[in-house]
């Protein structure tokens, strides 16, 4: 989807971040299910570690919903990257960054290769960003954001709080459930 350059930002929301898990194409040859039909585990788990006294809101663009929000302009923009879409998350990044918002980039590409997403992003999470995102807003709230924020995969993941599946629009998903079986390898 193509973003509007000259599209004009709604005032800044402090303590406001939005996770966003960006367009890619999709394989004719692949499931569009798999994709688009079951909602990000690791957004929503950011989600839950976002601290009570912010607001956070989930957009994911692979439901053709429009361009994404700007009024009001989220403080925080928090993006996964992966290989997949990897532009489209510079691509937004940018737009994002021309309005004002901070732009932090997570992800599995952001573990492999940090070095390609440090360029594009306010800051990069690598590792097991639950733990990280509180630490992030806390930051940015304080004017001290830092380039790079890393954390290993050894914390119990009985201490994280549950995933906010009720960001997710029902309607759009053919699930929104939240059994975890694991959350992918480290």
């Amino acid at each position: 989807p193509a973003l509007e350059p000259h599209a004009v930002a709604g005032r800044m929301e402090r303590r406001f971040a939005l996770l966003i898990n960006p367009f890619y194409a999709k394989s004719p040859h692949g499931s569009f299910g798999k994709h688009v039909l079951t909602p990000s585990l690791a957004l929503t788990s950011i989600a839950g570690a976002t601290p009570p006294d912010w607001r956070v809101e989930y957009w994911d663009e692979n439901l053709l919903q429009g361009p994404p929000p700007i009024d009001p302009l989220p403080e925080v923009v928090g993006i996964t990257v992966h290989l997949t879409f990897l532009k489209r998350a510079c691509e937004l990044a940018a737009w994002y960054r021309a309005r004002g918002s901070k732009v932090v980039f997570g992800g599995l590409h952001m573990q492999s290769c940090p070095e390609e997403g440090a360029f594009h992003a306010d800051a990069i999470a690598v590792g097991d960003g639950v733990p990280l995102w509180p630490v992030i807003l806390r930051d940015v709230q304080r004017g001290a954001l830092k380039s790079r924020y890393e954390a290993t995969y050894e914390r119990a993941y009985d201490l994280d709080p549950p995933p906010r599946r009720g960001l997710l629009s029902r309607e759009s998903y053919l699930t929104t459930t939240s059994l975890i079986a694991t959350r992918g390898c480290h």
